[in-house]
């Protein structure tokens, strides 16, 4: 099951080729756009690449249905990094593909791998230097309370045509804002709780990846520090109750506290 809310729908526009995910004004779901939107800038700010983003009203985008557009609220835009710049399709490969994890039960893309796998496979596909990406990334789905960073959100992009990257960040919202005591969906160091994720957390991860245990730790409080020093970023985008709510999660995580 999704841990995300709301309707997705692809559109084109005179930028390329967008995905645009709609609000759900439902109770309890309110903001997620915004929440997705900053988490994003969050992410960019720091250093971690990710494509292209908007908030935009639907009213302005083309030939959505008068039941899309009625609403007020901003919708969110990203534009899909599979596409090049003259519209030609770029191959892509989220890793639940690459591990052949089958589609008949969405529950599989949350527990046939682990964070671990990931960092590993990787590594083995685009280099050692992809470890320390990923760990940056763990970091951060941790501290914004991220519990949907599963197996079809990581990819690898052939941006040649031959030779595998990771993938810019995509998909990644304080899901813990939305779903009270969510988790990090995958398994780190045998554990899915985000009260787990400290910099030791890693060790594991670094053996089986090839990277030494004291990098992997080193990179972790390195990635912790420099997103809390953008967290501010999140106040143009959350509510003041999701914004303290998101800072009381952030601040119980060991992996920031292992630097204070």
């Amino acid at each position: 099951m999704d841990k995300q809310r709301g309707l997705t729908l692809p559109a084109r526009g005179t930028a390329g080729d967008w995905i645009l995910k709609l609000p759900d004004n439902r109770p309890g779901f309110t903001g997620v756009p915004e929440a997705e939107f900053g988490s994003l800038t969050l992410a960019a700010a720091v250093g971690i690449p990710v494509p292209d983003i908007q908030l935009l009203s639907a009213k302005g985008v083309p030939g959505l249905p008068d039941w899309v557009t009625a609403s007020n609220s901003d919708s969110y835009a990203i534009q899909r990094f599979d596409r090049a710049a003259d519209g030609r399709r770029v191959h892509a490969e989220v890793l639940a593909q690459v591990l052949d994890i089958p589609t008949s039960d969405e529950r599989y893309k949350y527990s046939r791998a682990n964070f671990d796998t990931i960092a590993n496979v990787l590594a083995e596909l685009c280099g050692r230097q992809t470890i320390g990406d990923v760990i940056d990334r763990i970091v951060l789905n941790a501290l914004i309370g991220n519990g949907d960073a599963h197996l079809k959100n990581w990819a690898i992009i052939y941006k040649d045509g031959r030779n595998p990257s990771l993938s810019p960040l995509f998909d990644v919202l304080p899901t813990v804002l939305y779903i009270p005591g969510d988790d990090l969906g995958l398994k780190l160091n045998g554990s899915r709780a985000f009260s787990q994720v400290g910099t030791r957390s890693f060790d594991r991860l670094a053996v089986r990846a090839g990277l030494s245990v004291e990098e992997a730790r080193n990179r972790a409080a390195d990635a912790a520090l420099r997103i809390a020093s953008k967290w501010d970023i999140l106040k143009d985008y959350l509510s003041k109750a999701h914004f303290a709510t998101l800072t009381k999660h952030r601040d119980a995580i060991p992996v920031l506290r292992a630097n204070r």
